[in-house]
């Protein structure tokens, strides 16, 4: 579809431009702007029905999404989280690197198969640039920079404004999880601790002794029979009458009298014994009586107290005991990574940050038109003219219109400061070495638009500014001289590959001090004033002589 051209609803309608010419006027506060060279960089423009569609579409998804991971409610549960639609091992297979055909246009390529596969990239040729030894400690020894946060964050928002119907391929977002839920050994510690403290407490064994001993206390005690025969008959004497059995004519010998004290102690109650284990006790102590009988099966039924020690899955164990609904932090972690796949956790605070990105980019009028239709991050390979070096880059957004878009997130989305990042990070040869491999590609020389996303903050944390976005592009002239370098970083390239020689700082030469600190320098030496001139007329006594003789007087004093 040919791209349309709209006037800016930011201002008053200009009147109808009526010249021949292709260049396209662009009304946007506080002046209006000419964008020169309309046919290759003109700024995307469409209807403003066009641009609502885009953003209410984005807006929907965004508030579908919220509505999906935010607002479930009650225990966690891993039916919250998008389930994998499939567990075949061939879908499921992670592609580490990717060689192509040949030449072309190719779709669906993970980001690290294009990265670990061949072809020289433009970040690669970024380090040509520097020198030979750092395009070799990076690319040829595969040496990767330290993953940063600036760098997470730039796959995390790229995947939400430009792949956000993907976004769950890739990422998923930590729940909420329940503030009830136990985590680490101390916390459980202090819930079994919490339990033991609730129950009720077991009568001590000193207390179920002492009952016992004072029952025995009240028992009647046996008769002593002695040990001899008068102590047996004072002992028979001290019987009940139903057991002093013997009759007048009846000899009262040792074994009769202890016969019948014997009979006697046999009736009494033996006292009940109050040693042993705590179980022994309890058991001696059930035989009181039935109030105490009853007691016992009570203390026998109660729970005792669970130990403290012991694994975290043991202690887990012992809290479902007495809490079967306990929620266990480490367990539903495990089970929400085990879900996620291998797909990369991003928090809630970060997930919410990144759709206001998405929104601030979809509100600008021309990102939004830029974006609403188009196909993200596909990967070309081509030959490069010159050389016949396998080339490669991965456009972030392409246009059925050939209109090639690049989203950049920068700490300044200005005119000045993303000039300066550009010339920084070689932007404009980025913008000239894609243009030429979708040009051998296809045969039309495409539009490159850097869409430029200034930062609030880290990603999750307060917003401390609103987020500014800016839509810029570099004029033929940079473009030419950008592919120019491009061309000599590939060309050194090929030559350091064939000579096995990777150059560093090579040679010896001669250095110079900054003009600017040479004529600072100068301008010191001129206004220097320290000299004294030396007089060689005057003989040196004369000096002294004219000194006043009281001149060291009170140093002296």
């Amino acid at each position: 579809m040919a791209i349309e051209h709209r006037k800016s609803e930011r201002g008053p309608e200009p009147e109808e431009y009526t010249s021949s010419s292709l260049v396209t006027e662009l009304i946007g506060p506080p002046t209006p702007r000419s964008i020169k060279n309309a046919q290759r960089f003109s700024l995307i423009a469409a209807s403003r029905s066009r641009m609502n569609d885009a953003k209410a579409k984005a807006l929907e998804a965004a508030l579908a999404s919220l509505d999906q991971r935010f607002n479930q409610r009650g225990p966690i549960n891993m039916e919250n989280t998008t389930p994998k639609t499939t567990t075949d091992a061939a879908v499921t297979a992670v592609v580490t690197t990717f060689e192509p055909a040949g030449p072309g246009i190719y779709k669906g390529i993970p980001g690290e198969a294009y990265h670990g596969g061949p072809g020289i990239s433009k970040s690669a040729m970024d380090w040509a640039l520097v020198s030979g030894r750092h395009y070799h400690y990076y690319q040829v020894e595969g040496n990767d920079q330290k993953q940063t946060a600036a760098l997470r964050e730039g796959r995390i928002l790229h995947k939400v404004v430009l792949e956000f119907d993907d976004f769950d391929s890739e990422f998923v977002v930590e729940p909420e999880w329940p503030e009830s839920a136990l985590s680490g050994a101390d916390q459980m510690k202090a819930a079994i601790q919490a339990y033991n403290d609730s129950l009720e407490p077991k009568p001590t064994i000193e207390e179920l002794t002492k009952a016992i001993e004072e029952y025995n206390t009240k028992l009647k005690k046996p008769i002593e029979a002695g040990k001899t025969v008068g102590d047996h008959e004072a002992a028979y004497e001290l019987l009940p009458d139903d057991f002093q059995t013997l009759g007048e004519d009846d000899k009262r010998t040792a074994t009769a009298l202890k016969a019948c004290i014997k009979a006697y102690n046999d009736t009494l109650q033996k006292p009940i014994k109050s040693s042993g284990s705590y179980q022994a006790v309890l058991e001696s102590y059930a035989m009181l009586g039935i109030q105490e009988a009853e007691r016992a099966d009570h203390i026998s039924a109660l729970p005792l107290p669970l130990p403290l020690n012991g694994t975290k899955a043991e202690m887990a164990e012992r809290i479902r005991s007495f809490d079967p609904d306990a929620v266990f932090l480490d367990e539903l972690k495990d089970a929400f990574l085990q879900e996620a796949a291998g797909r990369e956790v991003i928090t809630a605070s970060e997930y919410q940050h990144a759709l206001r990105y998405r929104e601030a980019v979809l509100d600008h009028p021309e990102a939004a038109v830029l974006l609403d239709e188009g196909e993200a991050e596909s990967s070309l390979y081509w030959h490069h003219s010159e050389t016949g070096a396998l080339l490669k880059c991965r456009p972030d957004w392409m246009r059925p219109d050939h209109v090639l878009v690049d989203l950049k997130f920068v700490r300044n989305a200005s005119e000045a400061g993303f000039a300066r990042d550009g010339s920084a990070h070689n932007y404009h040869m980025q913008d000239a070495h894609y243009c030429n491999g979708y040009e051998t590609l296809t045969g039309h020389k495409p539009s490159f638009i850097f869409i430029a996303v200034e930062k609030d903050g880290p990603l999750g944390r307060d917003v401390y500014k609103p987020i500014l976005v800016g839509v810029y592009y570099y004029g033929q002239d940079d473009q030419r001289r950008a592919l120019e370098l491009r061309d000599m970083a590939v060309r050194n390239i090929i030559r350091w590959e064939r000579d096995h020689y990777w150059p560093g700082h090579d040679g010896m030469g001669e250095i110079a001090v900054p003009v600017y600190q040479a004529n600072a320098e100068r301008n010191t030496l001129h206004e220097d004033e320290s000299g004294i001139q030396a007089t060689t007329d005057q003989e040196p006594g004369l000096l002294q002589e004219a000194l006043p003789d009281n001149l060291f007087d009170n140093e002296a004093a």
